[in-house]
């Protein structure tokens, strides 16, 4: 009678055990989504350096808290510089510099360019985002200078990032719409542990 009390209660807890397990694996989404609203458009702060020729250079950042835990998670940032004097002595052009970079050790961005200057993550909507794609900590939308004949722009939609917590990941996008001085539009994360999420999916 004891084998037999002891074998039923050992069929159900493998029964719970399954199920328990069963239920994790096919947890739901969970989207955390953000509207940036209105949309934000950076703007460079600007200082002149001298009125002739005439010479500025100017900045701007924007941090971005993606699972909205009171921790910044990136920051958008640009700086621009006197780069090249014009063959007439009348003005300096602008080189500029665009990125987006990780603000602690949790955070990472999908940059598939390894050897030039700009990143080519060019998702689109509808594009899956996991683990799949290749990440770091920063990546540059924009990037000009002159004197080098360097310049490159970012032609995608939507940035993919993703956060680490617990030691699981959760994946997410940013939506940008231009690149030198880009506007931030919304983003979304997916805080279902290890889960994808696609560019653009809002639920």
């Amino acid at each position: 009678m004891k084998s037999l009390f002891t074998t039923l209660w050992g069929f159900i807890f493998i029964v719970f055990i399954g199920t328990a397990c069963e239920k994790s694996s096919s947890a739901e989404d969970q989207i955390l989504y953000q509207d940036i609203n209105p949309d934000t458009t950076m703007d460079y702060d600007t200082t002149v350096l001298f009125q002739y020729p005439f010479q500025y250079e100017g900045s701007f950042s924007y941090n971005i808290d993606l699972d909205q835990d009171g921790t910044d998670d990136f920051q958008v940032s640009g700086h621009t510089w006197p780069g090249h004097f014009d063959h007439v002595g009348v003005m300096w052009y602008n080189d500029h510099e665009t990125r987006v970079v990780a603000l602690n050790d949790q955070a990472f961005i999908a940059n598939y360019d390894h050897f030039g200057p700009c990143c080519e993550t060019n998702l689109k909507a509808g594009d899956r985002i996991n683990d799949k794609l290749e990440w770091a900590d920063e990546a540059r939308l924009s990037y000009s200078i002159i004197d080098n004949v360097l310049d490159c722009t970012w032609k995608g939609d939507y940035l993919a990032v993703k956060l680490i917590k617990d030691g699981n990941n959760l994946f997410g996008w940013i939506d940008f719409d231009g690149y030198e001085v880009p506007t931030i539009k919304e983003m979304a994360v997916n805080l279902t542990h290890g889960k994808k999420i696609l560019a653009g999916q809002k639920e």
